[in-house]
């Protein structure tokens, strides 16, 4: 499912508006048609760091925004090993040999976007946290019949499964007629 996209089917979209990032940390998406998914794909498009948004994120982060420097990035990057400042722009800390750019989860790099804002991987975030909660119920859906052999094979099995439900209920009523014997029996 992962590198095949022709099997997803996009259910809806949500975009977050520049205004809503200081006053808003809940976002919820309501579906007009309840969702049957047995897999659940998220993909984040864009993320806009501006100023305002720095600023949260240092109140969250305070060691990784200290020294902000304008530009590209713009961030301090240290060690993910031995925590010391990485100088130069390949990322590589002079003090232990490790690569500041792999994710601090699963040490992943991401030769695309050295930056990235989620972890092509695991989908880790060093700048941000992001949870995700989903409202659902257990549905039944059937696998699609698609040949007259499917059909005769599903019929089979449906019987069998009633056949088998109907046992299981005369045990339990006989079970019960027993049961109410000895209840009876034990009362006088």
């Amino acid at each position: 499912l992962k590198n095949n996209r022709s099997l997803w089917k996009k259910v809806g979209s949500y975009s977050v508006k520049a205004s809503q990032l200081s006053t808003q940390n809940t976002y919820t998406i309501q579906f007009p048609v309840p969702v049957t998914a047995s897999n659940l794909l998220l993909e984040y498009q864009a993320v806009n760091i501006t100023k305002q948004s720095l600023d949260i994120l240092s109140g969250y982060y305070p060691e990784r925004y200290d020294g902000l420097v304008s530009g590209a990035t713009g961030e301090v990057l240290y060690c993910p090993r031995c925590c010391r400042v990485v100088q130069g722009g390949h990322g590589i800390c002079a003090s232990c040999g490790e690569n500041a750019f792999q994710c601090n989860h699963c040490r992943n790099i991401n030769y695309e976007k050295l930056d990235a804002f989620i972890c092509n991987e695991c989908g880790h975030s060093r700048y941000g946290r992001i949870h995700v909660s989903l409202n659902m119920r257990l549905g039944f859906q059937s696998e699609p019949i698609s040949t007259e052999k499917d059909k005769q094979r599903l019929e089979r099995e449906l019987e069998e499964a009633l056949g088998k439900a109907q046992h299981s209920a005369e045990l339990v009523e006989n079970g019960r007629e027993k049961l109410n014997k000895l209840c009876r029996s034990l009362k006088s």
